[in-house]
């Protein structure tokens, strides 16, 4: 009897520990991590983010739409998830990066050939082809930003190159 007396108390000393260090609060707390849902564009099921802005407030990507169509967006706790809309001719825009403060969004615009070029948006000028490599080029994709967005770098054909703006 003795024995076990003896062993039930270890037993209840360690289930009293573990509760007691399992709901402990550190003496430091960081910062709280938790995951924001996007949502859709009007009539979609699906968004991709293909970039955030430095201090986290600002979402780029992609959202299929009511028409089937992807449509690049930029997202903000504010005003939620918003299309950047099409150039003309383009059937999808995708948004690919965002500059550092949020103000200036590119991304790539496809026709229906698959090809077409890359754009820069911002609120004041709205969406703007970018035209890189010439005339007969295939296709533009513009990626994230420049911190100062002087830079876009960009990929045609399998060649990266930096596109000032």
């Amino acid at each position: 009897m003795r024995r076990s007396r003896r062993h039930g108390k270890s037993l209840l000393l360690v289930c009293v520990s573990v509760v007691a260090f399992a709901t402990a609060t550190p003496a430091t707390s960081g910062p709280q991590c938790f995951f924001q849902g996007l949502g859709f564009l009007p009539g979609g099921n699906s968004s991709v983010a293909n970039g955030v802005s430095a201090n986290g407030k600002v979402v780029v990507g992609s959202s299929n739409a009511a028409s089937g169509r992807n449509q690049a967006f930029r997202w903000t706790a504010a005003s939620g998830m918003v299309g950047l809309g099409f150039l003309p001719g383009a059937v999808d825009s995708i948004a690919n990066g965002v500059s550092a403060n949020g103000t200036v969004v590119v991304g790539s615009s496809i026709d229906a050939t698959g090809h077409g070029p890359a754009f820069r948006w911002t609120a004041a000028s709205g969406m703007r082809a970018t035209v890189i490599g010439g005339a007969g080029a295939l296709c533009a994709c513009a990626v994230p930003v420049a911190r100062n967005s002087a830079a876009i770098p960009a990929r045609m054909e399998s060649r990266t190159v930096d596109l000032v703006i």
